[in-house]
């Protein structure tokens, strides 16, 4: 009997949670976008492409998540709400118009945490409001042909991850990311930049991706003395033309994207290569002759002879090269 009541009582409860969710409204999903829900019913993320930004904010009031690919009419700060965008927590706009004016009114997403910016028509829109990135902990403003760094001078307590990849940074100051004790990801792969000047201070980074800047041809070793805490980094196809020492003294590298790279050989390099901890990450990095223009393993056993070093002493580097 009591068996039998404890089964009643179950199929009672099941059938009272099955009517509670067929009596969740969904809110309806924009005919431009695809859309999951939660369980309460409320839209939690959209993507929607080809579509008008201001229309899908008042229609996706309570989304955490929002992608627009390709919006049809520029985004201005017209209608752009606490109310209609407060529950965003990370949004992308990829290839869309953005009003200058209506970045500065990014802060009305007071939850936001992920902003990504992506190939706009107008790169000199992207100075971010120092209000919106003070809470931000990714920002990825890649392909927008940005000259300068948008977010010089703001405090960003909480920046993790900053990808300025695919724009038109001729020189890049590590000084200026110094602040910014939280971030542990830079990509700054496919710019021109010809100067990466070092920071005073040490950098929290983890990952350092520079990998398609054609025109780098060299980098201080103290840019790499001030990321001690350095695992991946990738300088594939720059022109980077000595290895730097700060390079090679790196102790928690893990990854090394080499891929394309073909600096000169030198003795100097060569004698600390065969003694690196990090050595195995180097194996197929090939030099060429500074002489007779001959490519080189710059990790093989033979390459003092084949370099004509002789027998030599290795130098206390001066300055920051």
């Amino acid at each position: 009997m009591e068996l039998i009541i404890w089964a009643v009582l179950l199929v009672g409860v099941f059938g009272v949670e099955e009517e509670k969710k067929t009596n969740i409204t969904f809110s309806p999903c924009p005919d431009t976008c695809s859309c999951t829900h939660s369980e309460d019913g409320s839209i939690n993320q959209a993507s929607c492409k080809d579509s008008n930004p201001e229309y899908i904010f008042s229609m996706v009031p309570n989304t955490k998540h929002l992608i627009i690919s390709g919006c049809s009419k520029p985004l201005t700060h017209v209608n752009i709400t606490t109310q209609s965008v407060g529950f965003i927590e990370s949004l992308l706009l990829d290839g869309c118009l953005i009003d200058p004016s209506s970045v500065q009114n990014f802060k009305v997403f007071f939850s936001l945490a992920r902003l990504e910016i992506l190939n706009t028509r107008d790169p000199d829109l992207i100075l971010l409001d120092c209000n919106v990135v003070k809470n931000l902990e990714l920002i990825n403003l890649s392909g927008n042909r940005l000259t300068s760094n948008p977010i010089l001078n703001c405090s960003a307590p909480f920046l993790r991850n900053l990808n300025l990849s695919e724009n038109s940074l001729s020189e890049f100051d590590f000084g200026d990311i110094s602040g910014y004790r939280d971030l542990v990801y830079l990509d700054l792969s496919a710019n021109p930049l010809l100067e990466l000047v070092p920071p005073e201070t040490d950098l929290s980074l983890t990952k350092l991706l520079l990998r398609d800047n054609r025109l780098l041809r060299t980098v201080c070793s103290q840019t790499f003395r001030s990321t001690p805490n350095l695992k991946h980094l990738d300088i594939s196809f720059t022109n980077i033309q000595q290895v730097p020492l700060g390079l090679i003294q790196l102790k928690n590298i893990e990854e090394l994207g080499i891929e394309g790279w073909i600096p000169t050989c030198d003795c100097q390099t060569a004698v600390r290569l065969q003694s690196v901890d990090s050595r195995d990450l180097y194996t197929g990095l090939q030099c060429l002759s500074p002489v007779s223009g001959t490519r080189f393993n710059f990790t093989a056993p033979g390459l003092l002879n084949s370099l004509d070093c002789g027998e030599i002493q290795i130098q206390v580097p001066r300055g920051n090269y």
